[in-house]
């Protein structure tokens, strides 16, 4: 399958299986996760092998508060959803080509039809607005990609992208 994940620690004999999902640290408020490992990505029908960062930050799926009880933020759509938010932060592909890389992640995942659905069309018709936040926020010298981890467990994400130094 193309959507293989595979982690920083997973040498050449691993790569023929699947590898171990990447290790997640939440920041206090639970809303935004960072990697501690490197995450591969195999995009399915190309030999493309996208690299999230260790040190990514990331809200999993960008899901308002009221639709949590059918749809939470984390779930089987829960990679594909790291993926995406790289890929609107990187900006290394045309917004429609990540949203298709996304909606491909998903059914590689085995996401149902209907979240699928939603899922993908939610990035289609309001993601613009994200894209267009990400490009501003890199423009303006924001991070994404921690080069610290904080040693205090209490710290929000709030908190800590207001650290200088903090940031690749």
């Amino acid at each position: 399958r193309g959507g293989e994940v595979q982690t920083e620690s997973a040498g050449p004999s691993a790569q023929a299986e699947l590898a171990p999902p990447p290790a997640l640290v939440p920041f206090a408020d639970m809303d935004v996760w960072y990697l501690t490992t490197d995450m591969n990505w195999n995009i399915p029908g190309s030999a493309t092998v996208l690299r999230v960062p260790r040190g990514f930050a990331t809200d999993f799926a960008t899901v308002p508060s009221w639709f949590w009880s059918w749809m939470p933020p984390i779930g089987r759509y829960g990679l594909p959803a790291i993926v995406h938010d790289w890929l609107y932060w990187d900006q290394q592909f045309p917004r429609e080509r990540a949203d298709g890389i996304f909606d491909t992640a998903l059914d590689e995942l085995g996401v149902s039809g209907w979240r699928r659905f939603v899922l993908y069309r939610s990035v289609r018709w309001f993601g613009g607005r994200y894209w267009q936040e990400n490009a501003t926020a890199k423009a303006a010298g924001e991070g994404r990609v921690l080069k610290q981890y904080p040693s205090d467990a209490r710290i929000t994400w709030a908190e800590w992208r207001t650290r200088p130094g903090v940031f690749v």
